[in-house]
């Protein structure tokens, strides 16, 4: 109650609106500022700053476009979007919501999930070396363990290092020197892998063959490709439509991607590079995963907050968290689980405890961060990859100061019945106290 403010009440009629005012607040208080004690979800109630937020930073950045969504338990899910799918000198089309994204390395929190799922059906533990997979490659320790695989502390050297990656050729000979088209096999990446960046286990650098050699391990133990064990394990399961895996086939025509935009001749404007084929990174992404903010966000809240993906066991292995300062080529990460990050170099994630993954390419970027103090999951989409550094921090700052602090964000059905009892307690005093006028 605020400062100065007294409440009155006869014993009885105390613990009656206590007991009361317990039942209707007892999801929305305390530091997790939830609202699952009301039968009905109601609106995020800050969604227009958030809005704002992606309609400011994108003029700011001038970027093309941008969805979100942000889900906090006890809510209806915000979605928003700003800016456009589409730039163009006839016309420009606005991005909406429900456009899908591609989200490269954030695939990764899908496919660590898929090999935890394994781990839980006994067909390997994280303790297992790799060999048990792969031989014949000089380059590869066979002794790290499949928790060094997907933790980054195995010392396996990134392909995408090399200058004959795809980065490697888009960055010096231009974005139309690669062949888009080409389906990559194990050896064409292989043969880009060079020596071990250190022993096994003692130091952190990323690595995407890391991530692949787990792709194969689930292929290889599911006896399915990845997009159909995406599809059979999470996409079905969680009722997650507006995600679509199956990159090797025509997406469906209820489906609406939104176009990615890529500077290809240096002239600093934008090219739409939406025809772009799929085949390579179809090929080589551990989870390759296009999506809107919502189901991505709906993800990670199966995951991290309803329980829905992994047991107890296997998230708090998730969530086991090594140092990774060690790698110049990853200046943002701080810490790294199984497929999930904590993150530096954003203010306004200090001293906020957080976790999930980002992606980056060629025209797109996406971010998924979970704040477990708050039980929320925060979700920006971007095509094209100018936006995302002058966005991310805004966004969650936005979410987290209208969420901190242990002061519940009620609903409105909780505010009315709240009223409605103090109202009623408050009748209920002064009735008793004065009979003679009632009586009368």
């Amino acid at each position: 109650m605020p400062p100065g403010v007294r409440l009155r009440m006869s014993g009885g009629t105390k613990v009656l609106a206590v007991g009361i005012l317990v039942a209707l607040l007892s999801g929305c208080g305390g530091s997790e500022s939830s609202s699952e004690s009301s039968s009905e979800p109601g609106p995020l109630p800050f969604g227009s700053e958030v809005q704002q937020v992606l309609v400011d930073r994108l003029a700011e950045s001038n970027g093309a476009g941008v969805s979100a969504a942000v889900i906090v338990a006890g809510y209806e899910p915000w979605v928003g979007a700003a800016g456009y799918s589409a730039i163009g000198s006839d016309e420009l089309v606005p991005m909406r919501s429900d456009m899908l994204f591609q989200i490269g390395s954030a695939g990764k929190n899908f496919a660590a999930a898929l090999m935890l799922q394994l781990v839980e059906e006994g067909r390997f533990t994280l303790d297992d070396p790799i060999g048990r997979w792969f031989s014949g490659y000089d380059q590869i320790d066979p002794e790290i363990t499949v928790r060094e695989l997907l933790n980054h502390t195995g010392g396996i050297n990134d392909w995408e290092d090399n200058p004959q990656s795809f980065t490697g050729i888009v960055v010096d000979e231009g974005y139309e020197a690669f062949d888009w088209a080409d389906w990559w096999s194990m050896d064409d990446i292989m043969g880009l892998v060079g020596e071990p960046d250190f022993p096994a286990g003692e130091s952190w650098h990323y690595s995407n063959t890391g991530y692949y050699l787990a792709r194969r391990i689930i292929e290889t133990e599911t006896g399915m490709p990845i997009s159909q064990a995406l599809r059979t394990r999470f996409l079905d399961p969680l009722d997650l439509d507006a995600m679509w895996v199956e990159c090797d086939q025509p997406a469906p025509d209820d489906l609406d991607f939104a176009p990615i935009f890529w500077d290809i001749n240096g002239d600093l404007d934008l090219d739409d590079i939406s025809d772009q084929p799929e085949d390579f990174l179809c090929s080589v992404l551990s989870g390759p995963i296009w999506t809107t903010a919502e189901d991505l966000a709906r993800w990670s809240q199966a995951l991290f907050h309803e329980g829905r993906v992994l047991t107890d066991e296997s998230l708090v292995e998730m969530l086991t968290f090594v140092p990774a300062t060690t790698d110049p080529t990853e200046p943002m990460v701080l810490a790294y689980g199984l497929g999930v990050a904590k993150f530096r170099g954003v203010p306004e994630l200090e001293g906020l405890d957080h976790y999930g993954h980002g992606g980056s390419g060629i025209g797109y970027d996406a971010l998924m961060i979970y704040l477990p103090q708050h039980q929320a999951t925060v979700v920006a989409l971007f095509n094209e990859n100018a936006t995302i550094d002058v966005t991310a921090g805004p966004l969650l700052d936005v979410v987290d100061r209208n969420l901190r602090g242990g002061i519940p964000i009620v609903p409105l059905g909780v505010a009315i019945a709240v009223v409605a009892v103090l109202g009623f307690v408050g009748w209920r005093t002064w009735r008793n106290r004065h009979p003679s006028i009632i009586d009368n």
